[in-house]
């Protein structure tokens, strides 16, 4: 059913991707269907299965790499009638992508994980020289359950989808606009789906495609700033279920804007002045709605409160099946990185309306002397 699910969902997106569960030895019959005769390369992580795949494909004389740290662009000292790769692993899938996306030709990725990293983010993420460049998507998707690595962090990942889907439904409630159906989805396929490694590679898959076309999510956000994926994740759905469930907005309260953008800024390496553009101060007019809005949505804000409680402990208990270890209280990192989320993104998120409502801590105070504001807000 979720690998159903995924299959819909890719054609729903447009993007033309074709997703294949079966075995490697496909990896020839699937190369065939993209490109019946000429040459192809095959790219590989350190430790992937690149002798097995170079054999069966003989006869597309394959030039070989290893794609480990080095920039992207030696690729392309490749030959010019290399028209098809298939890539092994997350680095070599997003090297396979950025090649394809600047030299043509087809992609066949092979993943080797269950958080399904590289197949569907439409731009090379931080970390690469190239960090931000669009990429086109992979042509076919060979998912063989045997390689895929189901570890405890894709469930931190997958879990992730459920606080998504809460910020865009808070922003539609408060601002308008779509209430994050996609991510409700992804949430709704990991209880019973991430109990398998295929499972758990369609809900990861299903969130990175929703993320495709989402704005800056801050959860998402602070999860690749994290030391611990799924402790962020804990953290984030406690503060978000006590929101939803039992806070109280303060009327009229004007938080320090600039000063905790700066500190955020500082938390998460971003430049202040992008942060800033994030914010949009409401008149008083706006939050004397908004308190009416929330009060009106009072009971049903508590029930997704108590929904989102209970799905926080289903991916707790599946957390725990893949070996992660369950933290009872959140660490000054995770904490950190919350009281800084609302900065992350332009949306009406739960850190956001808690800002705005007088329900977060204030900033350091020593890092928003008036020296370091003019500084920050020149860079």
């Amino acid at each position: 059913m979720c690998m159903a699910l995924l299959q819909n969902t890719v054609r729903a997106c447009g993007i033309g991707t074709r997703v294949r569960f079966c075995p490697l030895g496909e990896a020839e019959n699937l190369l065939k269907t993209l490109l019946p005769c000429g040459r192809a390369a095959v790219f590989a992580d350190e430790g992937a299965p690149l002798m097995r795949v170079r054999a069966r494909l003989a006869a597309y004389r394959p030039v070989c790499c290893v794609v480990g740290k080095e920039p992207l662009s030696g690729l392309f000292s490749l030959p010019d009638e290399v028209r098809a790769v298939v890539a092994l692993g997350r680095r070599s899938i997003f090297a396979a992508r950025f090649f394809a996306s600047l030299r043509g030709g087809f992609v066949l990725a092979v993943p080797l994980a269950a958080s399904a990293e590289g197949l569907f983010e439409a731009a090379l993420p931080k970390g690469y020289a190239q960090a931000g460049y669009p990429l086109r998507a992979p042509d076919v998707v060979l998912a063989d359950e045997t390689l895929l690595a189901a570890r405890a962090e894709a469930v931190g990942f997958a879990a992730l989808s459920a606080l998504c889907a809460e910020d865009l439904a808070l922003h539609a409630l408060f601002a308008g606009g779509e209430d994050g159906a996609a991510f409700v989805r992804a949430a709704e396929a990991l209880p019973a789906g991430g109990e398998s490694a295929g499972g758990l590679f369609c809900v990861c898959s299903l969130l990175r495609l929703a993320l495709r076309t989402a704005p800056a999510m801050p959860a998402v956000r602070a999860a690749e700033a994290a030391e611990d994926g799924y402790a962020l994740f804990s953290c984030f759905a406690a503060r978000y279920a006590r929101f939803l469930e039992r806070e109280e907005p303060r009327r009229f309260f004007v938080p320090d804007y600039t000063g905790r953008a700066l500190h955020a800024a500082q938390v998460y390496g971003e430049r202040a002045v992008v942060l800033l553009k994030n914010i949009t101060v409401p008149t008083a007019a706006e939050c004397r709605r908004r308190a009416e809005v929330f009060a009106q949505a009072r009971a049903k804000l508590r029930v997704r409160g108590e929904l989102l409680r209970a799905f926080a402990q289903k991916a707790g208990r599946l957390y725990a099946a893949y070996g992660g270890r369950v933290r009872a209280e959140e660490s000054g990192q995770t904490a950190a990185l919350y009281e800084c989320a609302a900065e992350l993104s332009p949306l009406l998120s739960v850190p956001a309306l808690q800002r705005d409502f007088g329900l977060l801590e204030p900033p350091p105070q020593d890092s928003c002397s008036a020296e370091h504001m003019r500084t920050a807000a020149m860079q």
